[in-house]
């Protein structure tokens, strides 16, 4: 039996995985491994050249690849997820108030620490149950975007925030499997992916997607006018990126 998930380049043999834990959203390339799964139902989505894994799937329960072993959930600080997004950008302070005004974060005051020449080094903000980290670029520092998707309640009303506080839409809501998703770009150049989520959809039926993948894995086999624009507006986005220095000193 072979699970696929519609990529050309990943194809999953039921075989190789073990007993299920615990059902969560996974990504194509993180079942290269071995991955404990089981009675796993697939489907593919696309944004711009990552395809991700829409499944019910578990975290591992053996040993990953190079031999690295890590519990489902290691200990880690109140308010701090496995895995923490940090960012490095021009003028941190404008950004933190961004986030805070956009998605509602919440500042953790007690984390903030400034430097010795003035810039912020650490800073915590906390959106729903997540935590990112927001610092200051140094003057010699290259320019890094960062890429952050954020599950919101009302995607409408946080792109009108964001773009009233200076962002640029650059894919506008669009449905997608079930959900709508949308993105901008803040003042310092990151992008941020924006969702509202619908459980329901969770339950939705694979099965067209599954036997036209089974026939051509190819992208024309699954796609839709909608996952044409959101793939075509990420590359768009990705092309146009720039540091923001080389703007403002021209």
């Amino acid at each position: 039996m072979i699970a696929n998930c519609h990529s050309r380049h990943h194809l999953i043999k039921a075989e190789q995985f073990n007993p299920l834990t615990r059902v969560v959203d996974g990504e194509c390339d993180l079942f290269a491994g071995n991955v404990a799964a089981t009675n796993v139902v697939f489907g593919c989505s696309v944004l711009g050249h990552l395809l991700e894994l829409r499944a019910l799937r578990t975290i591992p329960n053996t040993i990953p690849p190079k031999g690295i072993r890590m519990t489902i959930l290691p200990a880690r600080p109140a308010g701090s997820n496995t895995v923490n997004p940090f960012i490095m950008t021009d003028d941190a302070s404008a950004l933190i108030a961004f986030v805070t005004d956009v998605f509602g974060a919440v500042n953790v005051p007690e984390a903030l620490t400034v430097d010795a020449d003035g810039l912020i080094l650490h800073s915590e903000l906390l959106i729903g149950d997540s935590m990112i980290t927001i610092a200051d670029r140094k003057p010699d520092w290259p320019f890094t975007p960062a890429f952050t998707r954020v599950y919101v309640d009302d995607v409408l009303a946080t792109l009108a925030r964001a773009e009233q506080l200076g962002a640029r839409i650059v894919t506008r809501p669009t449905e997608f499997f079930g959900d709508v998703f949308s993105r901008f770009q803040d003042p310092q150049g990151n992008l941020w992916w924006v969702y509202r989520h619908n459980p329901a959809a969770e339950t939705q039926d694979w099965g067209q997607l599954d036997a036209a993948a089974d026939a051509d894995n190819s992208w024309e086999s699954f796609t839709s006018p909608e996952l044409e624009y959101i793939h075509s507006t990420l590359v768009d986005a990705m092309a146009a990126l720039k540091d923001p220095r080389a703007s403002s000193s021209s």
